[in-house]
């Protein structure tokens, strides 16, 4: 009879949880450890780090954030897109074991404040498995989606599943003059912002505020997980953008392109050349960010599926 599944949890990462973890095919940037380091550090929480197993194997990691008060009457606790499966787990047996688990936990009751965003694809059976446990839809939180893009194969594959518009305006930037640069200790994390800002106030989009991308930076910088791309046009920047390294996975966290980056194509550039970095950094599959369907940002969702990406949607957000 296959045993349930365990899960050790410790306040800091252990070495066979850190070993697992880069084992990961797609382990997602809000459960890496320098992610919850920053966040417990801006909201004053604390990281705890499970380690799940069957039998006494390892089968993925989950990242949890939580907050305590009056001995712990008051109790907050977060798990956001995750856990994380090594391959070859995370079939319905072992969601439905660690819903079992995670409810052993953190059972919900009064004065406790549980959000459940789980890494688990939207599909018939995942919501049929998520309504039997009867937890509550968190409703003011919609279905978090994002677009992910392997970087599997070579260059002529990644070519091939572009977009023909894509194709032809990297062909452009091609012919412009453009050069790219790295930056992997955050230099030239000041003009990126700056420049970020001053995009958000242009357009009005929503993104992450820059007191909370400046304590992301503070964690992924020293751990050697920060990447910054800048598109030099005549020596001077025309368009940046921000990525996390987690485990074999790698996000877009924010990007800028100015108005005469706009010009010569400058973030197709970007995008494109830091395809073929990240795979040279053994990364695996890249994380585009979220995606909405506000018509603000609905230019930027086009740009990103031009690449050939892949659209994921996570179950609802629940209690």
């Amino acid at each position: 009879m296959t045993q349930k599944i365990d899960i050790r949890w410790s306040p800091a990462p252990s070495p066979l949880w850190l070993e697992t973890w880069r084992h990961l095919p797609t382990p997602t940037v809000l459960q890496d450890p320098c992610y919850a380091r920053a966040m417990a550090i801006m909201n004053r929480q604390q990281a705890r780090f499970g380690l799940i197993t069957r039998d006494g194997q390892p089968l993925g990691t989950v990242t949890i954030l939580e907050a305590r008060a009056l001995g712990g009457l008051l109790h907050a606790v977060i798990l956001d897109r995750g856990p994380c499966w090594l391959t070859g787990a995370g079939g319905i047996q072992d969601w439905k074991d660690f819903c079992a688990a995670w409810d052993q936990y953190a059972p919900l009751r009064p004065l406790r404040k549980r959000r459940t965003m789980l890494e688990m694809p939207d599909s018939p059976s995942a919501l049929a498995l998520l309504t039997a446990t009867k937890w509550p839809k968190i409703t003011q939180m919609p279905a978090y989606q994002t677009l992910m893009l392997s970087l599997a194969g070579d260059v002529e594959s990644w070519r091939a599943r572009l977009r023909p518009d894509f194709r032809q305006r990297l062909n452009k930037a091609d012919c412009a003059g453009l050069t790219l640069s790295w930056d992997t200790v955050g230099t030239t994390l000041p003009w990126l912002l700056q420049a970020y800002q001053a995009d958000k106030a242009e357009k009005g989009y929503q993104g992450p505020r820059v007191e909370t991308i400046l304590g992301l930076c503070a964690a992924f910088g020293p751990a050697g997980q920060l990447r910054i791309a800048r598109v030099l046009k005549d020596g001077v920047p025309v368009a940046a953008g921000l990525f996390f390294l987690h485990g074999r996975g790698a996000t877009y966290q924010i990007g800028v392109v100015l108005k005469d980056g706009r010009a010569a194509c400058a973030n197709h550039f970007l995008m494109w050349h830091a395809l073929a970095y990240l795979r040279d950094a053994e990364i695996d599959n890249l994380d585009l960010g979220g995606v909405n369907d506000e018509d603000t940002m609905a230019g930027v969702t086009a740009f990103k599926q031009a690449l050939g990406s892949r659209f994921l949607r996570l179950v609802p957000v629940y209690g």
